[in-house]
């Protein structure tokens, strides 16, 4: 299922989904009503993680893709993440000049980057696997 999904999605549009998604609720002033929701303390910082993690799992799908037949180095793994917490540096920088009623945080940029490194650590040690075998590159050495 997923490798057919993996062709029938062109490489990219993931990616794009997801910086689309994260740039619409980053700078939105309150995105599907989220001053309403009651959710714990930190929460927001949890939420900010996840998303940057899944994120660079995004990036490192596509760029996968991108570069069959050959694997990616993990210098080129590492750019994945690194890209994720860039953005998140620009969305942060955003919400600081726009008055869009959201502001900039440190420990918003905090949890991106946790979240892209958690997002780096689970590709290299589990997912990288099932992303060769999703395109068709299970029975190639990395």
């Amino acid at each position: 299922m997923i490798r057919l999904l993996s062709r029938l999605i062109p490489v990219g549009v993931l990616s794009i989904f997801w910086v689309v998604l994260i740039s619409y609720l980053s700078l939105d002033g309150n995105p599907f009503n989220a001053s309403e929701m009651r959710l714990f303390p930190g929460a927001d910082k949890v939420i900010h993680a996840l998303m940057y993690l899944v994120l660079s799992t995004v990036f490192v799908f596509d760029y996968a893709r991108y570069m069959y037949p050959r694997k990616l180095s993990i210098l080129q793994t590492c750019l994945c993440p690194l890209c994720a917490f860039v953005y998140s540096l620009l969305m942060e920088a955003l919400q600081a000049m726009t008055d869009a009623g959201r502001t900039a945080d440190v420990w918003d940029a905090v949890a991106n980057c946790l979240g892209a490194v958690s997002g780096f650590l689970l590709i290299r040690i589990f997912i990288l696997k099932w992303i060769y075998g999703a395109i068709g590159m299970e029975n190639v050495e990395q």
